[in-house]
């Protein structure tokens, strides 16, 4: 009797953690949020988004979903509209033939079906830590340059 009850428990638990991790935040449709949103999971946007979207999950942006503001994400699957300065993807970033992004992408990866609109600057970049090191590297080339008066002549000249 006491070890049918735990195990209940047990799964429940199971159950409860693998929940989190499947589940997603949902904005449906004829719905308008503006502010910036952020999530542990994925997230669906069927309804109007004006702000920013931070999500460690999926982020699929339905044929109805307008999103006007910066994303930044693990993943994305887009079928409707962005205007953002930015949108920023660890992994894939797949748009759907009814897609229609307007603004600067980076991404692990990208795929662009038949149909899709794009306009912005495209930036594949397979590891974002090593953006970091990469302005270290610039700031200290330029402060080697700004020193080195051989340098400093080329670069006035």
């Amino acid at each position: 009797m006491f070890k049918r009850k735990k195990s209940t428990q047990k799964r429940e638990e199971l159950h409860s953690k693998s929940a989190k991790f499947s589940t997603i935040d949902r904005i449906a449709a004829d719905t308008v949020i503006e502010g910036k949103i952020t999530s542990a999971r994925g997230i669906r946007v069927d309804g109007v988004i004006k702000g920013t979207i931070e999500c460690k999950g999926k982020l699929v942006i339905g044929k109805t979903g307008v999103v006007s503001g910066d994303i930044i994400c693990d993943s994305a699957d887009i079928e409707g509209r962005i205007n953002s300065s930015l949108v920023r993807v660890k992994n894939l970033l797949h748009l759907r033939p009814t897609c229609d992004l307007v603004g600067d992408i980076v991404s692990g990866n990208l795929t662009v079906d038949n149909g899709a609109k794009f306009s912005g600057s495209c930036k594949i970049e397979r590891s974002f830590d090593q953006e970091a090191t990469v302005v270290n590297d610039t700031k200290k080339m330029t402060t080697e340059f700004n020193k080195d008066p051989k340098l400093a002549k080329i670069k006035t000249a």
